[in-house]
C-alpha cells in the first residue's frame, strides 16, 4: 500500500514558541536536527522525522547521518500525517531504539509521550502539567508552552 506523505514546515510562530519555551535553546548539550534522515540500519530505512535532538558531535553530523543512540529527543508534528505517524513510523522508532519520542497532535492540540521499551509507555500531559524530556529533566515544558 503505498502512502503518500505531505509535509508541513512549521510556521514562524511555532518555531519562535519551540525557541521560547528553551527546546532549541540547549547550547551546547544537543544538535537540533529538523525534517533530516536518521539512519534506521536494520529497517534499511530513512526516516525524516520533524525535529530531533541529537547527542553533540564534533562534525554535527556531516560525517555521517544520526543513528537511533544519537537521538536525545524524537518530534513529529502532525495534522493530516497523525494515523501514518502512530501506526507506521513510530512502531519504527520504538524497534530501532529510539529512546524516547514525542508526538504532537496540532488538530486535538495535545502531545502524546512515548518511552520505554516498545513505547510502552505513553503518557499524555494536561495542557497545564508540567514534564520534561528524558534526556533533558532540567528543561520543564508545558503542552501551552509548545502549542500556545
Amino acid at each position: 500500500m503505498a502512502v503518500t506523505l505531505r509535509r508541513r514546515r512549521f510556521t514562524l510562530d511555532e518555531y519562535h514558541r519551540m525557541g521560547e519555551t528553551g527546546i532549541l535553546r540547549l547550547g551546547d548539550r544537543a544538535v537540533v536536527w529538523s525534517q533530516n534522515p536518521l539512519l534506521l540500519v536494520y529497517h534499511q530505512s530513512e526516516p525524516e522525522p520533524d525535529i530531533m535532538l541529537l547527542a553533540p558531535r564534533p562534525d554535527f553530523y556531516v560525517a555521517r547521518l544520526p543513528e537511533p543512540p544519537d537521538v536525545r529527543l524524537l518530534i513529529e508534528v502532525a495534522d493530516s500525517s497523525l494515523p501514518y505517524d502512530r501506526r507506521t513510523k513510530f512502531p519504527l522508532y520504538a524497534r530501532s531504539g529510539v529512546t524516547e519520542a514525542w508526538l504532537v497532535d496540532l488538530d486535538a492540540g495535545r502531545l502524546e509521550i512515548h518511552r520505554g521499551a516498545g513505547y510502552r509507555d505513553v503518557r499524555i500531559p494536561r495542557t497545564d502539567e508540567t514534564f520534561s524530556p528524558g534526556a533533558f529533566a532540567d528543561l520543564p515544558l508545558t503542552v501551552r508552552d509548545l502549542l500556545g
